[in-house]
């Protein structure tokens, strides 16, 4: 369970590293800046960032498993004497979401999101960025049930992950939330070898919702809703804002 965790986080903090040097070598290669303009920041501003971030991937997957009560489909169960290995699994499995939040957050909405503005208006580019994200996560899904509802879920966090950095002007928001949206969704929904560890978890009533389609389903709706609400509160900062753009495309020329 913790050498689980800990050798997950090993291995996407590297890959976040070697990305980090591959950007920085295809700059001296090329001569041309492709250091994303949003990247990891340990300013007062960007931990808050981060703790908001977490905070509110917490809420929200709260509010998944509560709408599967209030519908039926789902049930709270709390486990007390499970809450000493409940923390230490959170613990392990946070760390090594952390490593797995900062490579894809640093690839998808930093780096390649970034390339995409040099060529692209904004909404294109967190478009295909948010496809790359979501087809990506194809091998994860495959052998999951109902594996296009998960891609789609996924190009639509995708989405939301990219107005938001456009808006933040930061990855820490979408690190945090990235972070404790995959370790809530180990911890509290998925039917996993550590389910023993739990302290509280929302599980499924009946056969229908074995599969998680329920939950899926839920997910769908909030994510679509998040997403047309977002983009149209930023409107401003994805359609008419153009001096991003221009400067990153200037930056690059």
């Amino acid at each position: 369970m913790v050498v689980d965790g800990l050798v997950n986080a090993f291995i996407n903090i590297t890959l976040f590293i070697i990305v980090i040097m591959l950007v920085k070598k295809i700059e001296s290669i090329r001569n041309k800046d492709y250091t994303p303009v949003y990247w990891i920041s340990l300013k007062k501003h960007d931990i808050k960032l981060f703790v908001i971030g977490i905070i509110v991937a917490l809420l929200y997957k709260l509010a998944v498993g509560s709408i599967g009560i209030i519908g039926g489909t789902m049930e709270l169960i709390v486990n007390g004497p499970g809450m000493a290995k409940f923390i230490i699994f959170t613990l392990a499995s946070s760390f090594g979401f952390l490593g797995v939040a900062l490579f894809e957050e640093g690839l998808y909405r930093g780096y390649v999101m970034q390339v995409a503005f040099r060529k692209l208006p904004k909404v294109l580019a967190i478009v295909l960025q948010a496809l790359v994200f979501g087809l990506v996560h194809y091998s994860n899904y495959s052998k999951q049930p109902h594996t296009w509802i998960r891609i789609i879920d996924a190009i639509l966090i995708g989405v939301i992950f990219g107005v938001i950095v456009i808006k933040t002007k930061s990855l820490m928001f979408t690190v945090g939330t990235h972070l404790f949206y995959d370790a809530t969704e180990q911890m509290l929904f998925l039917d996993n070898p550590y389910k023993f560890t739990r302290f509280i978890c929302f599980q499924n009533t009946n056969y229908l919702s074995s599969s998680l389609f329920y939950t899926e389903f839920i997910e769908l709706s909030m994510l679509s809703i998040l997403t047309v609400v977002l983009i149209f509160l930023f409107r401003k900062n994805l359609f008419y804002d153009k001096s991003f753009s221009t400067n990153l495309r200037s930056k690059g020329a």
